[in-house]
């Protein structure tokens, strides 16, 4: 009943206001269906997210994921994937396998611990505290003593 009468809204809004496009935005299924089918503009947030990233790159870089995500961008079907894991069991079809590199990892390899001593010994690399900003993963510092890095 509450996504008929905001659908009902969309539509009011789509007659009466001149200008912008009107577009419902939705994370459910079905309403978004039902949308479209009524005529009007639907998208889910990541959807419209993608749809604005190239006015806004940072846009969507706090949408939360969500397990509809995966299964839509990895070609699977609707109730592929359990609602809930047993405690202590890998959940299938985590974010982090969406992107995976050549090698089929997910992130490049780290050192030995033998190659860091030598690096921090040698000065190219350099032990510090990890700030990360509070509004943004995109950007952080590093602090090393009295010298602060940049992380972009």
């Amino acid at each position: 009943r509450n996504d008929r009468a905001i659908r009902r809204v969309a539509h009011w809004y789509r007659r009466h206001v001149v200008g912008p496009e009107v577009i419902l935005l939705t994370d459910d299924r079905a309403c978004k269906a039902k949308a479209i089918a009524d005529g009007l503009v639907a998208f889910t947030a990541r959807e419209f997210a993608e749809r604005m990233r190239p006015q806004f790159p940072d846009c969507g870089e706090r949408l939360a994921f969500r397990e509809d995500d995966f299964e839509e961008t990895a070609g699977g079907s609707a109730g592929s994937m359990p609602a809930a894991t047993p405690r202590g069991e890998k959940r299938k079809g985590q974010p982090q396998d969406m992107e995976r590199g050549s090698d089929g990892a997910v992130y490049p390899p780290h050192l030995k611990a033998s190659e860091v001593d030598r690096g921090l010994k040698e000065k190219r690399f350099f032990q510090g505290t990890l700030r990360m900003h509070m509004n943004t993963c995109l950007y952080a510092s590093v602090a090393h003593g009295a010298e602060e890095v940049e992380i972009q």
